[in-house]
């Protein structure tokens, strides 16, 4: 289990597909890793860029805005998500329009150019797929130039606590994002439950990865528990289709692509006095077949 950069995956993917090994994926996003490239032996226990586009665009279809601007890393995981987002807006939303795009190099610092383009053609909103540091150098940026009091704009993971809380207070407000997993939302007793245990082990609150590994351990457990035994095909049979409850709700992996059905949770950046960071405000839940691909799309995908 594990793998964070999606490259990384695949070729584990591929080993474990020769060898007859599950391998559960907790971070990558490649769409290819349980779609095109997708196999028996995979299981992916996270959303994916395709997945994080649609949450998006059905959420984006229900605002007012027109308008749109592209912009992000280029690279796969920055293409990847504006395309899944804009085709899906386009299908919800005909009368969108894109007014331009501006794609920098993984790691540049200085986004004022491109700052400055954007702000000069006016569009109603922004659509910035970056990842890893650029989620929070683009974040800094458009609060220090202004940008982000005069055009909203979006980023997966934008309202997730580790793009905020290293930012304490001084991350942007009123930036809109998705994610699967806040430690104050739901307010559930299972949630709560889940943070105080948590706490307790390591003395901090749990973020996205920490959610992920844990329901793909309790799967593997409780899959070799309903397996009766170690073996490989039993563990793969007893989890297709199986649910477990978890911080927030009921969750089941798929049979047809081993894909966990999870929520997504679209929100806006906000300041909370309980907390010395920023947290996810208007938080609205999208359930997972509203922005999941079908079975027959995926299967169609892999041949």
């Amino acid at each position: 289990m594990g793998t964070i950069n999606s490259a990384t995956a695949l070729a584990i993917s591929d080993f474990a597909k020769k060898e007859k090994i599950p391998f559960f994926v907790t971070f990558s996003k490649s769409d290819k890793i349980i779609g095109e490239k997708g196999h028996r032996y995979i299981f992916n226990m996270n959303e994916n860029t395709a997945m994080a586009g649609k949450a998006a665009a059905v959420a984006l279809a229900k605002k007012p805005y027109e308008k749109f601007w592209i912009a992000g890393d280029d690279y796969e995981y920055g293409h990847a998500i504006a395309d899944s987002l804009w085709n899906n807006l386009k299908k919800l939303k005909p009368q969108v329009q894109k007014v331009g795009e501006s794609w920098w190099k993984v790691g540049e610092a200085d986004f004022t150019p491109y700052i400055t383009q954007i702000l000069a053609a006016k569009p109603d909103f922004i659509i910035v797929a970056t990842g890893g540091s650029g989620m929070v150098n683009f974040q800094k940026a458009a609060k220090a130039t202004g940008l982000s009091q005069k055009i909203p704009f979006y980023q997966h993971t934008a309202i997730e606590l580790s793009t905020l809380k290293p930012q304490e207070q001084n991350a942007p407000e009123g930036v809109f994002g998705t994610a699967n997993y806040f430690f104050y939302y739901p307010d559930t007793p299972s949630n709560r439950a889940f943070v105080d245990e948590f706490k307790k082990v390591y003395n901090r609150e749990p973020r996205i990865g920490a959610f992920y590994g844990y329901m793909t351990a309790r799967f593997i457990a409780e899959g070799y528990k309903k397996a009766g035994k170690i073996d490989t095909e039993g563990l793969i049979k007893a989890l297709e289709g199986m649910s477990l409850d978890s911080p927030v709700g009921p969750l089941a992996i798929r049979g047809c692509d081993h894909q966990l059905e999870l929520p997504m949770y679209f929100g806006v950046t906000k300041k909370d006095p309980k907390y010395n960071f920023l947290v996810a405000g208007d938080v609205q839940a999208i359930q997972a077949k509203d922005y999941m691909p079908t079975c027959e799309e995926v299967l169609k995908a892999r041949k």
